[in-house]
């Protein structure tokens, strides 16, 4: 949820013919602090009382220059008084700049973050691409404080062009099967800083835009995005968690089993464990400048679109034989990992390398610093091939498990304390296609 960037790729979300259960897609989240600045609404020309007067609008801030901050989220739901904001779905995130500055869900004991600087005063943009395969309306939904405006394929949905106290505001529009644009501009004055966004298609219920449920009926747009495994339950000797794709109808669970125990997992929902809770999370997958972007990080590539999350990671600082294990068969295994020094991993599958975090590899250094990585194949006694991935100085980088399977094991070179990874797929095996372009890999969208 954190760091500055260059802007992003536009991810594309997929809606299904029913919108019943919620899984992960990809909107931008761009973020302008301007303190004092956002006076005039969304164009300088706020329509209510509460307007502070004539002056700068988002549209403006927008215009004048980069974001202080831009973020991949699956669903917008966001707020900086998480005692008091309601929406209609419970479950709300701070704000990237919040987060940024260290803000964390529930506050401490005591703190109000509706008084700190990052939530006064700024400007935000949400946006994405839809992909409609049933003709209908969709009734989009927002909880907002303060105003905002949505647009659906050019079309104004929702405009809110007011200072005011949590509030909904609904618009409709019909759309036939096809690609829309997406783009919620959202400004906040002082006060509280909230803004939920939901849809419905025609009587259905109400569920988080960039969570819609139910099969797509064409390809993922953008293959390259990859969707990351949600962690939500740690224990001395594993974890368990999830993974969403925009086909998915039931999410995809996935179940990491290590004997030798773990050092550390941060989970989605906030949560820092050795043996339990301990409280503060930190975004480990920022680069060596603790900045998140997608041009320069260790874990984005031509073959991964997305830096992973920020929270969800598991670290290990034990020699020893582990697995991860899926509810149903995946296609092209994504594997992101952190600080590789004196250490490597040798798997029962075959991979490549996608990135790294050096120069020679034109990316950004990771959390903990530089390293290069390679692969190699070490036939075993029993003529079985052991895929190593070993490296040098502080490797942070990115591999791809080659065709689809239901497990995975590896063990842990040496002790080390302490190294890490969490896991990604763009798709179920349903979803492997063959090598159609002749790269000798096989490609989920080749």
């Amino acid at each position: 949820m954190n760091k500055p960037k260059r802007t992003l790729n536009v991810f594309a979300l997929l809606f299904g013919a029913f919108l019943t259960s919620t899984v992960s897609a990809q909107l931008v989240v761009e973020q302008w602090n301007s303190p004092n600045d956002v006076y005039g609404g969304l164009d300088g020309s706020c329509n209510n009382v509460g307007c502070y007067g004539a002056g700068t609008g988002a549209d403006d801030i927008i215009a004048a220059g980069p974001p202080a901050i831009s973020e991949i989220w699956n669903v917008i739901d966001f707020t900086d008084d998480p005692n008091g904001f309601a929406g209609e779905i419970p479950g709300s995130n701070p704000w990237p700049l919040a987060a940024a500055a260290g803000q964390t869900h529930p506050p401490p004991p005591g703190v109000d973050y509706r008084a700190t600087a990052e939530n006064n005063f700024f400007v935000a943009r949400i946006s994405g691409t839809i992909h409609i395969s049933t003709a209908d309306t969709y009734n989009f939904r927002t909880y907002g404080d303060d105003g905002l405006r949505l647009r659906v394929g050019g079309t104004d949905v929702i405009v809110d062009n007011a200072y005011h106290a949590e509030e909904q505001r609904n618009g409709s529009i019909y759309l036939e099967p096809g690609s829309y644009s997406v783009e919620l501009v959202f400004f906040e004055g002082a006060g509280e800083a909230s803004l939920e966004f939901t849809v419905a298609q025609g009587n259905g219920p109400y569920g988080h835009v960039g969570g819609i449920g139910g099969p797509p009926t064409d390809p993922v747009p953008g293959g390259n995005t990859v969707y990351w495994a949600d962690w939500t339950l740690a224990f001395p000797i594993g974890a368990e968690g999830f993974i969403e794709t925009p086909s998915t109808t039931v999410p995809i669970d996935v179940s990491y089993f290590n004997s030798n125990g773990i050092y550390l997992t941060q989970t989605s929902l906030g949560l820092e464990s050795r043996t339990g809770p301990i409280g503060v999370t930190t975004d480990y997958w920022v680069d060596r400048g603790h900045v998140r972007d997608t041009q320069t990080s260790p874990y984005t590539s031509e073959g991964v679109a997305n830096i992973p999350t920020d929270t969800d990671i598991i670290a290990l600082n034990r020699a020893g034989i582990q697995s991860l294990t899926f509810s149903e068969p995946v296609g092209n295994l994504v594997f992101a990992y952190l600080s590789l020094n004196l250490n490597g991993y040798a798997f029962d599958q075959d991979f490549e390398i996608l990135s790294y975090g050096h120069s020679e590899d034109g990316n950004a250094c990771g959390y903990f610093g530089c390293g290069k990585s390679w692969k190699a194949e070490v036939v075993q006694p029993d003529g079985s091939i052991e895929y190593q991935l070993i490296g040098s100085g502080e490797p942070h980088g990115v591999i791809r498990f080659l065709g689809a399977f239901d497990t995975v094991s590896w063990r842990s070179l040496g002790n080390e304390t302490w190294n890490s990874f969490t896991v990604g797929i763009y798709g179920t095996a349903d979803e492997v296609t063959t090598d159609t372009d002749g790269d000798g890999v096989i490609d989920v969208l080749d």
